[in-house]
């Protein structure tokens, strides 16, 4: 979890050594998305003001012998991605 300003952002990270399968998105599934809001709906319980919120990916492409290429996804996914789920 991490602040962008006033929003407090709920970051799923996800390495990779090779492009296949989708890359992080995918990897993302509607029951990883289902544990990370069940995660940040726990903190958001235990704050005293309500605050805005996302969900970001953050994924990280490794290959051995250069340096890794960082993508972040933000807003990732949503509440109208939950129900499309």
């Amino acid at each position: 979890m991490c602040r962008d300003g006033a929003c407090l952002v709920f970051v799923e990270v996800k390495t990779r050594t090779h492009g296949g399968y989708g890359g992080a998105r995918r990897a993302v599934n509607a029951r990883k998305r289902a544990l990370i809001r069940q995660g940040a709906a726990e903190w958001l319980r235990q704050l005293p003001d309500t605050v805005p919120f996302r969900y970001d990916i953050v994924e990280v492409m490794y290959r051995e012998g250069e340096v890794p290429e960082i993508t972040r996804l933000c807003g990732a996914f949503g509440e109208r991605d939950l129900a499309a789920s």
